[in-house]
Parts: structure tokens; C-alpha cells; sequence
């Protein structure tokens, strides 16, 4: 009797674990009151896949999940600069953006629907970027990924705070489009 009444009890646990369990994923997780809700960001990439002809500004989305605490633009550029994921890879998604380029981020700023993006000098990390192509690549996949996030017009990037040393690398200059390589709102 012993060893069915052990049984019955353990029956009885189970089903309890079981509908608890149940319930729990019903319901979903709490968000804790202190953590910000998740979001979904857009980031664009090349894709030889998609794009067999290999158009050099024709970027693709791939969406990500980051944390609310930052803003959408801030965080999908960190998500840009950081490249695609291993399977992103595998789908054909390529960047110059990568492992070295994660952490070159010394400030993004917004304003008037701009975002103005400063890196540390990456030169050494973004071979190629600067070949006629390669920056036509570069240029869509930023502003592709603030137009999605934000609503942004446009993206004006530095290295160390000069955006001359940035457009001069890829070779296109300082004009209208890029505010003449205007420094100041790089040291606000």
C-alpha cells in the first residue's frame, strides 16, 4: 500500500508542476518594475543572397531585440557597428561593421533630424569601406538604419570628432549633404 500511495502522490505533484507551469506560460513573465521593456530595432546590411547582382547601396533589414532603456537610434547603431550575427552570416548579410567596430562608438547626438555619429578614428578596422562601392555600401547601411529608427533625415559621422577626416577617407569630401564637415556639433 505503501509503495501505491507514493505513487499517487507523486502523480498528484506532477499534475501540479505541470498546471503551474502551464499558467506561468499563459500568463507570460513579469516584467520587472525596475527593467525597461524590450524593443525591436532595424538594422540594414548587404546581402549577396538577396542581391545577386550586387548593387552597392542596396541594404536589407534584419530586426533585433535591444532593451528600451536607450533610444532606438542609439541602440540600432550600436547593433549596426557591431555587424551581423553568426547566423545573419549564414543567410549571405555582410558589412565592413564587425567584432572590431563594436565598441568605436565615442558619441551619437540628434538634432533637427539629423544624427550625427562619432567614432573613433576606425580606419585600420573598416578596410576597404573607403573604395567607391565600399562607401556607397557603408553610407546606405547608416542611413538606412537611422531612417528606420527614428525617422531620421540624415547621418553625418566623425572620426575623433572631425567629420572632414571621415568623408575625405571615403573619398566623397565635404559638401551640403554632410554640412560642409562642420565640427561643432561634434563637441557639444
Amino acid at each position: 500500500m505503501k509503495k501505491r500511495t507514493a505513487l499517487a502522490l507523486f502523480a498528484v505533484a506532477a499534475v501540479l508542476v505541470i498546471t503551474a507551469l502551464a499558467v506561468i506560460l499563459a500568463i507570460g513573465p513579469r516584467p520587472d518594475a525596475d527593467r525597461p521593456a524590450d524593443r525591436t530595432v532595424t538594422v540594414y546590411f548587404s546581402n549577396v543572397e538577396r542581391d545577386p547582382d550586387a548593387v552597392c547601396d542596396r541594404v536589407f533589414p534584419v530586426e533585433r531585440r535591444v532593451t528600451a532603456e536607450v533610444p532606438a537610434v542609439e541602440a540600432a547603431l550600436r547593433q549596426l557597428l557591431g555587424g551581423p550575427l553568426p547566423d545573419e552570416r549564414a543567410q549571405g548579410y555582410s558589412s565592413f561593421f564587425s567584432d572590431a567596430t563594436r565598441s568605436r562608438i565615442r558619441g551619437i547626438r540628434t538634432g533637427d533630424g539629423t544624427v550625427y555619429l562619432d567614432l573613433a578614428d576606425s580606419r585600420a578596422e573598416l578596410v576597404g569601406a573607403n573604395s567607391s562601392c565600399g562607401s556607397a555600401s557603408l553610407l546606405a547601411q547608416l542611413e538606412q538604419t537611422v531612417s528606420a529608427n527614428g525617422g531620421y533625415d540624415r547621418i553625418i559621422v566623425a572620426f575623433d570628432g572631425d567629420p572632414e577626416l571621415f568623408y575625405e577617407w571615403l573619398q566623397i569630401g565635404c559638401g551640403e549633404a554632410n554640412d560642409y564637415c562642420d565640427p561643432s556639433p561634434f563637441r557639444r
